[in-house]
């Protein structure tokens, strides 16, 4: 079954210009984008909000905050993980390139060993 969802009265953000529009998505893929509003019952009203692709953060160093969030103080990965994705969906991003032990070659070190816990909690 194919599940259709259209928002409408948005401040549609492309490549190329910001307009005020509608996106239909069909299976959580855009099937259309158009200028102006629909008055099609169900449509989602985004009362003007700017309606963006996911943005993309090549380089971030905000998971090391939520594994640690002060000095000494130990989070549970997972916890930390799930916590880190939500902040970041909330921002708008949708990809993330995290540089947690980027250029840390010692095993023993805090940054080395919370990515490989971290790689090890997502696959369990």
């Amino acid at each position: 079954m194919r599940r259709e969802t259209v928002y409408t009265n948005a401040r549609v953000v492309t490549r190329d210009a910001v307009f005020k529009g509608s996106v239909r998505a069909v299976d959580g893929r855009i099937a259309s984008i158009d200028e102006g509003s629909t008055r099609l019952s169900g449509a989602i009203d985004l009362e003007g909000d700017f309606l963006i692709p996911g943005l993309i953060d090549l380089h971030t160093d905000t998971l090391e905050h939520h594994l640690e969030p002060r000095p000494g103080v130990r989070w549970p990965v997972m916890a930390a993980l799930m916590m880190h994705d939500r902040q970041i969906a909330a921002a708008g991003i949708t990809t993330v390139f995290d540089s947690l032990c980027v250029g840390d070659f010692d095993n023993g070190t805090v940054g080395r060993r919370d990515a490989l816990v971290s790689v090890r909690k997502v696959h369990e």
